[in-house]
C-alpha cells in the first residue's frame, strides 16, 4: 500500500488544495523514508496494523467525488447532521444563530480563512509517524466545527458519519475550534456496516479557549473486516476544560490516539474510553498528555470488556514538565476478561520534573467477580443475564459521564448486544 499512495501523490498533488500552513510535499517525504509504522516500533509491538497496510486492493479517496447526502434534524435532545461522506468540496451542513457552524474541511478554508489559519496543521505532527505524515501529504477531506466567542449551546450537535463505500483506504482531516467562553457538546458517530471492508485514518486538530468547555463523545462501530486510526491533537487555554469519550463497539482494529497539550494555568482535561473487543478484533487506546504550565488537571479512565480473543491495548503518558507545579493527574486502565482467550496489554506511565504535584496511575486485569455472579444467580437471574448485569455496571461509571441520554441508551443498547454475540 505504500507504493500506491506515493505513486497516488505523484498523480495529484498538483490538483491537492493548498491549504495554508499544510506541508504535502516534506510530509510524503517523511512517508517515502519511514513508510507505515509496524511491529518493530515500540508503540505498535502489539497492533495487527500490518494486515490493513499490506493490502494493495483498496481504492484511495474514491468515494469522495460523489454528492454528499445530507439530513439535519432538530429534536428537544439534540441538533442531528447526517452525512454519508465528507465531501472535498465547499459545502455547508450546519448553522445556528449564533455564528456556529459545521462544515466541509474546505468550507472553513475558504469561508474562515483568518481563523482556519491560525489552527490548522499548528498541534498536528506530520512526523509523528507514518500515518500522521501521508494523511497531511494527501487528505483534503474531512469536517470544519467552529464555534465563535461567547457561544453556549443548550443542546449537543449531533454528527452522524454513514460510510458505505467499501473497499476504500480513506484520509480525512478534520478541524474543532471553540473561541473563549464557549460551552458546547458534539456528540460523533462513526458508522460502518457490517460488511464494509476499508481502512480510515483521520487526524483532527482540536482548539479550546479561553474558558471554554468542549464535551466531544465519539461512538465506533465498524465492520470486522475494516481498521481505523484516529489521531486526535488538543490545545487547551487558560481555564478551559475538554472531555473526549472514545466508545470503540466493534471494529477489526480500532487505534486512538489522544494528544493533549495543556498549555495555560487552569486548564483541565478528562479523556475516556470504553472498548468490547471480540474474537477477530482490536482496540488500541495511546493518550499523551502534556502538562506544560501550573494548576491544571487531567484525569484518564479507561474500562474494557474482552471475550473470545479479543485483544486490547492501553498505553497512557502523562509528562509534568519543571514549571507545571501544583498538577494532578490521574490514570487508570481496567479490564475484565470473559474469556480465557482475550488479551489485555496496560502501560501507564508518569513522566514527571515538577515536586509538588499529585500524579497516580494504575492498571487492572480480571474476571469478574464469582460472589457477585453467584449472589445474583440465586436471585433468579440466569449466568448469561448475571454476567451482563455486572458488565453494564462496571461500564456504567463512563457512561453516565455522557449526560446525553439518547446518545447514553443508544451505546447501553449496543454494548447489550455485543455482549450476547
Amino acid at each position: 500500500m505504500k507504493d500506491k499512495l506515493i505513486n497516488y501523490y505523484n498523480d495529484i498533488k498538483s490538483e491537492l488544495p493548498e491549504f495554508l500552513g499544510l506541508e504535502r510535499q516534506p510530509a510524503m517525504h517523511y512517508f517515502e523514508q519511514t513508510g507505515f509504522p509496524n511491529s518493530r516500533m515500540e508503540k505498535w509491538q502489539k497492533s495487527v496494523i500490518r494486515k490493513f497496510t499490506d493490502k494493495t486492493a483498496y481504492s484511495i479517496n474514491d468515494a469522495y467525488h460523489l454528492e454528499p447526502e445530507v439530513q439535519w434534524t432538530e429534536d428537544e435532545h439534540s441538533i442531528c447532521i447526517k452525512i454519508s461522506r465528507l465531501p472535498n468540496e465547499n459545502k455547508t451542513f450546519w448553522k445556528h444563530e449564533s455564528g456556529a457552524v459545521l462544515g466541509s474541511l474546505r468550507f472553513g478554508a475558504e469561508e474562515f480563512p483568518a481563523i482556519f489559519s491560525q489552527h490548522f496543521n499548528k498541534y498536528a505532527r506530520h512526523d509523528l509517524n507514518g500515518f500522521t505524515a501521508v494523511n497531511t501529504a494527501l487528505t483534503d477531506h474531512g469536517y470544519f466545527l467552529y464555534f465563535p466567542k461567547g457561544t453556549s449551546l443548550d443542546k449537543p450537535i449531533y454528527l452522524s458519519v454513514d460510510n458505505t463505500q467499501s473497499g476504500q483506504f480513506q484520509l480525512l482531516r478534520n478541524l474543532i475550534i471553540l473561541d473563549d467562553q464557549v460551552s458546547a457538546t458534539f456528540i460523533q458517530s462513526d458508522l460502518t456496516r457490517d460488511q464494509f471492508s476499508g481502512f480510515q485514518h483521520s487526524i483532527t486538530e482540536v482548539f479550546v479557549g479561553n474558558n471554554s468547555h468542549l464535551r466531544w463523545f465519539i461512538e465506533q462501530d465498524h465492520g470486522k473486516d475494516s481498521g481505523a486510526v484516529n489521531n486526535i491533537f488538543v490545545h487547551q487555554d487558560k481555564n478551559s476544560e475538554c472531555t473526549i469519550l472514545n466508545a470503540s463497539i466493534r471494529g477489526g482494529m480500532i487505534r486512538n490516539e489522544v494528544h493533549v497539550r495543556l498549555n495555560e494555568e487552569g486548564s483541565t482535561s478528562n479523556v475516556y474510553g470504553v472498548y468490547l473487543p471480540g474474537t477477530g478484533e482490536q482496540v488500541d487506546n495511546q493518550v499523551f498528555i502534556d502538562h506544560a504550565f501550573p494548576n491544571c488537571q487531567s484525569n484518564e479512565l479507561f474500562k474494557g470488556v474482552l471475550n473470545g480473543e479479543g485483544t486490547s491495548v492501553f498505553n497512557g503518558h502523562i509528562l509534568v514538565r519543571q514549571d507545571a507545579q501544583k498538577t494532578n493527574a490521574y490514570q487508570k486502565n481496567r479490564n475484565i476478561l470473559l474469556s480465557d482467550a482475550a488479551n489485555a496489554y496496560a502501560k501507564p506511565f508518569l513522566e514527571i520534573y515538577a515536586d509538588d504535584v499529585k500524579c497516580s496511575h494504575g492498571a487492572t486485569i480480571g474476571q469478574l467477580d464469582e460472589n457477585a455472579l453467584f449472589y445474583l444467580q440465586s436471585r433468579g437471574l440466569s449466568i448469561a443475564k448475571a454476567k451482563e448485569f455486572l458488565v453494564k455496571a462496571f461500564l456504567g461509571e463512563i457512561l453516565d459521564i455522557c449526560g446525553h441520554e439518547v446518545f447514553k441508551r443508544q451505546l447501553e443498547e449496543k454494548i447489550e448486544k455485543k455482549l450476547h454475540e
